[in-house]
């Protein structure tokens, strides 16, 4: 059988078309294809046999799957299925690599993607929502908000698909270790947030949900555990004054810095640099 080839002359109006499909089982075949753009999809109903290049795969409601430029694959009903239904979206390679590389930085490769991903119903929901608000607009014809719920759309797929490449009890990634060791330099963790995402090489909210899914903090946390670990350091074993301690450490305000050595230590920086001396 010829496999059929679509280019991105069917994206018509946008740099993505997103599509609400529904199909009874004697109707619901899409044979062997391929295309220039990519697609991603949403099972909502039925369940669906996919061949895609050489593999063959079984996909059930809630399945999520991605396809890349020049992927051949073919969707059959299965018996057991009166109908399915699925959301669509097709996307230019510009903007899909674009947002991509917005996540995972400049060096990483769509390739290393996992396609298929079965999600929680709370992501269910969500892509639904989202499917559904751009399709009714693109019918709407009202294009400032379908772009912008499109790159929304887009950016949360990628990131499901992303973070998927990370199997439960895994280690964390290497790209997100070293950054962190990085941040152990005083000269990084002054200058910190804005450093710290230049060394991971991934957007802010990539590194975010990164560092929830192995450490259950976020960035911001994290760089403050380490400032104020410094700074119990730079009390215990140097004469600096608190201010300059603080200043070092990445706090430009000194009553956050107050506040927050407060919080963690339950005592003030100067009482906790006199109770060590005192107590030598």
């Amino acid at each position: 059988m010829n496999t059929i080839h679509y280019d991105t002359a069917m994206i018509a109006v946008y740099d993505f078309f997103c599509t609400n499909q529904t199909f009874a089982r004697h109707d619901a075949c899409f044979g062997m294809h391929s295309h220039d753009f990519f697609e991603f999809f949403l099972v909502k109903r039925g369940t669906i046999h996919h061949q895609v290049n050489s593999r063959t795969e079984l996909l059930k409601p809630g399945t999520l799957v991605l396809i890349r430029p020049k992927d051949e694959h073919s969707l059959t009903c299965t018996e057991e299925s009166d109908q399915i239904s699925f959301y669509n979206c097709n996307v230019r390679p510009e903007l899909f690599l674009s947002c991509f590389h917005s996540l995972a930085g400049k060096n990483n490769s769509v390739g290393e993607l996992n396609q298929t991903v079965v999600l929680a119903p709370e992501q269910i929901q969500n892509l639904s929502e989202r499917f559904t608000r751009i399709a009714n607009w693109q019918n709407q014809k009202i294009p400032r908000p379908v772009e912008m719920e499109g790159r929304m759309l887009i950016l949360e797929v990628l990131e499901i698909f992303l973070l998927h490449q990370y199997d439960e009890g895994a280690e964390e990634p290497e790209w997100l270790r070293n950054a962190m060791e990085q941040m152990q330099d005083p000269e990084n963790l002054r200058l910190g947030l804005p450093r710290f995402r230049e060394l991971t090489g991934r957007s802010q909210e990539h590194v975010c949900r990164t560092m929830r899914l192995f450490y259950d903090i976020s960035p911001r946390e994290y760089l403050l555990q380490l400032r104020l670990q410094r700074a119990v350091r730079l009390l215990l074993y140097s004469e600096l004054p608190v201010e300059r301690i603080a200043l070092s450490c990445g706090f430009e305000n000194i009553a956050y810095f107050h506040a927050s050595f407060l919080k963690e230590y339950h005592t003030t920086p100067l009482r906790y640099r006199r109770n060590f001396t005192e107590n030598r």
